[in-house]
């Protein structure tokens, strides 16, 4: 098993969706060391405190805030090494990896996702999962468990750009298939993009 390998709905190399962050922990000489962990839901609330001062009072405030609480209770993350990678944990268990373009041995089936063309990543994978779906610059693969941040833009002209030159700021996140959340407007079917 290769360290950075992506394992749909498993996780990538040593790192098990499930996982809690002790044990994750603990694969820092192959991922870096644990360098920081934040709890979300404190992040949260001072973006709730801001909206709660500033937002007049209503049904839709209310709703915002209820919903910040109740998608953040429970969840931390954690970062490993100089922030490549940063895992999000959902009561206690390993839920998301989110990885930075700095982690460029990342590979799906043998395809370096941070070293090869960004279309033919985007291309490769949505041969694999026809029901992908694309808003803005975030390509979502539901049935692969993997999302694609800055690897391709969409665009009202052009429909599907991809940058001259790789994105420093490119991202790739992993979860499990069956933890995705459904993708609504504005989501495209990303294949009537690709030619």
């Amino acid at each position: 098993m290769s360290n950075w390998a992506i394992a749909v709905g498993i996780g990538l190399g040593h790192l098990l969706f499930g996982m809690p962050p002790d044990e994750t922990a603990a694969f820092g000489e192959i991922y870096g060391e644990a360098t920081s962990q934040a709890d979300e839901a404190s992040a949260s609330g001072s973006v709730i405190d801001v909206l709660l001062e500033q937002m007049p009072a209503s049904p839709e405030r209310d709703e915002l805030v209820a919903s910040l609480r109740a998608e953040s209770a429970g969840k931390v993350s954690q970062s490993l090494g100089d922030g490549r990678v940063v895992l999000s944990f959902m009561d206690g268990r390993l839920q998301e990896i989110t990885l930075g373009a700095e982690a460029r041995n990342v590979q799906f089936e043998g395809l370096l996702l941070f070293v090869a063309p960004e279309r033919e990543v985007v291309e490769d994978l949505a041969l694999r999962d026809p029901g992908a779906r694309i808003a803005e610059d975030d390509i979502r693969y539901p049935a692969l468990g993997i999302a694609l941040y800055g690897f391709a833009e969409l665009t009202a002209q052009r429909g599907i750009s991809f940058p001259p030159v790789p994105n420093p700021e490119r991202a790739v996140v992993l979860y499990q298939p069956d933890k995705a959340a459904a993708l609504d407007a504005p989501y495209q079917l990303l294949t009537k993009f690709l030619k």
